[in-house]
């Protein structure tokens, strides 16, 4: 299981973490080793902060923006044509 930090982004009164956020950081914990660290909402250089960063030691960084996309909220009418 990966480390994720903080560690009360998975909890019940996590703040500033939408559904597509947790489900990845839990997917991400569930999946990698335990040597790889996960951070949620890090400040990186020049105010830039990433939705998930992923450390794995033996590949390097991944970086995540999630975008908590669901159909009945995106505007247009004909939605199956964008998903193809």
């Amino acid at each position: 299981m990966g480390i994720v930090i903080p560690d009360s982004a998975l909890g019940s009164m996590a703040y500033g973490i939408n559904a597509g956020e947790k489900y990845l950081l839990n997917k991400l914990k569930a999946a990698l080793p335990e040597d790889c660290l996960i951070w949620h909402n890090i400040d990186l250089p020049n105010h830039y902060q990433p939705d998930i960063v992923a450390y794995l030691p033996r590949f390097g960084v991944i970086i995540f923006e999630v975008k908590d996309w669901v159909k009945r909220s995106h505007p247009l009418e004909d939605i199956e044509s964008v998903q193809r």
